[in-house]
């Protein structure tokens, strides 16, 4: 935004300004982040082929992966026909492209967009959660594996009970999420996952290092 365009306006619409750049300039980030996301699939699903034929882990870690993959592709997919949709297709809205995309909350394309951004996240999630039990597993101990990660999956479920209501909120023709109460939810939903999250990689961390403690006190000095 120029310096021009700053000057002499109210805070409202320069806070609409500022929207509509990081909506566009976001565009660009998500299909840069695709693309490396993309080529990690590539890497892991030819590994995982390799080895599907001996394991049937392998196979159902590729179908997962895939999974998200096409969730993935369909959040980028509808994150860009957004953009058009706003800023070409309705540029003429009375009160800019900003007004409709606050009154298009119901629209097909903006349903789809919260859903896939929530199912991405919270099978990202399950995935953080199903490492951390494999890795606290592995020494045979599958009762303490399940103590472990009980609150973690407490967390998760609480989660996925708030990204629901995030996304059903945000889809309302009166609202969005960034109105009040879809922003609550949302809040919640981010701290939850990311607090699962934090939890999880620290026991992840810390259950790793007891192998690695442990690895090195039974090998010859």
């Amino acid at each position: 935004m120029s310096v021009t365009l700053c000057v002499g306006i109210s805070p409202v619409l320069f806070f609409i300004f500022l929207i509509n750049h990081i909506q566009i300039a976001g565009d660009v980030v998500v299909g840069t982040a695709y693309g490396i996301q993309l080529t990690l699939w590539v890497n892991c699903a030819l590994f995982l082929w390799k080895r599907g034929k001996h394991s049937r882990l392998s196979m159902l870690l590729l179908i997962y992966m895939t999974t998200m993959l096409l969730i993935e592709s369909l959040f980028v997919a509808v994150q860009a026909r957004t953009v058009q949709f706003i800023y070409i297709d309705n540029r003429n809205y009375p009160g800019g492209p900003w007004a409709f995309f606050l009154a298009s909350q119901k629209a097909a394309i903006n349903v789809i967009f919260y859903a896939t951004l929530f199912l991405l996240t919270f099978l990202s999630d399950l995935l953080v959660l199903w490492r951390c039990w494999i890795i606290w597993a592995a020494s045979g101990k599958h009762n303490l594996a399940w103590a472990v990660i009980t609150f973690p999956i407490i967390l998760l479920a609480a989660s996925f009970v708030m990204g629901t209501l995030w996304t059903l909120e945000s889809s309302h023709p009166a609202l969005s999420m960034y109105n009040a109460l879809p922003q609550a939810y949302g809040t919640a939903y981010y701290a939850l996952s990311l607090g699962s999250n934090i939890i999880l990689t620290l026991l992840i961390i810390g259950r790793l290092i007891t192998y690695r403690r442990r690895l090195l006190e039974n090998l010859p000095p």
